[in-house]
């Protein structure tokens, strides 16, 4: 029996094999990318969590190699956007404070606050057109869309 069809079929013992056998390997990949230990560690766990949960996904026709790097590849890009995300809303925070003059506070409760109680004192239809984009990630198309305008 394959690796592939044993962790198919839940097989626990040959999943600890596999985490012991590319732990490393994924971890100087993530590295590598990220140039930082803390994250790349996350993200070997994000993996092995992504492979486990999604272990009847595998397939036989492509080498185990080849899907965890692919899982751990996206989960890169995953925490690339995520990222992004958490960026473009500190820009916006940054934006709104130059906008009213406020000084933002300086711990992360009091910010979310800020930023709430920013969002709120939109008008309606550019508050749901801020959700949809910076908060839900829709492009500008495919908020026209779902808006209909």
């Amino acid at each position: 029996m394959s690796t592939i069809s044993t962790i198919q079929a839940g097989n626990e013992k040959t999943f600890t094999d596999v985490y012991y056998q590319y732990y490393d390997k994924l971890l100087g990949y993530f590295i590598k990318k990220t140039k930082s230990d803390e994250v790349a560690v996350e993200l070997v766990q994000i993996v092995f969590i992504k492979l486990w949960n999604f272990r009847h996904t595998l397939t036989e026709e492509l080498s185990f190699d080849t899907q965890i790097f692919n899982i751990a590849r996206t989960s890169l890009i995953d925490f690339m956007r995520q990222q992004s995300l958490q960026k473009s809303r500190s820009v916006s925070l940054d934006q709104y404070q130059n906008i009213d003059g406020a000084t933002l506070p300086d711990n992360s409760f009091e910010a979310d606050d800020y930023f709430n109680s920013v969002i709120k004192s939109l008008p309606p239809v550019r508050k749901k057109v801020f959700t949809l984009n910076r908060l839900q990630g829709l492009s500008n198309k495919e908020i026209a869309l779902y808006l209909s305008i």
